[in-house]
């Protein structure tokens, strides 16, 4: 039986082939024919530093929680020092992106998440609203 990173790693690899071709697919769709239909956006992925290429997303691990600040922390400073030490021991165990899930109504915080990705390296993408959309509300 495979361990959780074999099956990961071979199911990322066919997951994001198949993406790749249904993109490579839609870009070069012939679209003389109608001149009505849009150009094929670029396959972009908006993370916590700005938008990235989604072909530099790399090995990603699809529901973790990384800009959660959890209250009892009580030091934002040690807390962010304890998350760049695992995300660095993530990246050097082959983790390019991090895909954080944690709802903005349950203290998420995307600043956070700026400091620990730009101190560890790691790419990180959060749910449901746009980083600009989240710092120009608070």
């Amino acid at each position: 039986m495979p361990t959780r990173r074999e099956f990961l790693l071979k199911g990322t690899a066919g997951l994001a082939a198949a993406a790749s071709s249904r993109i490579a697919y839609a870009a070069n769709a012939n679209t003389k024919n109608d001149k009505a239909a849009p150009k094929a956006a670029a396959a972009v992925v908006e993370t916590v530093l700005g938008p990235l290429d989604v072909s530099k997303l790399g090995f990603t691990l699809s529901h973790e929680h990384v800009c959660f600040v959890p209250h009892e922390a009580g030091d934002r400073t040690a807390a962010a020092a304890k998350m760049v030490t695992k995300l660095k021991e993530a990246k050097a165990g082959g983790v390019d992106t991090i895909i954080d899930l944690t709802p903005a109504d349950a203290w998420r915080d995307v600043r956070f998440g700026q400091e620990v990705a730009r101190k560890s390296g790691m790419q990180i993408v959060v749910c449901t609203w746009r980083v600009a959309d989240f710092l120009t509300h608070y």
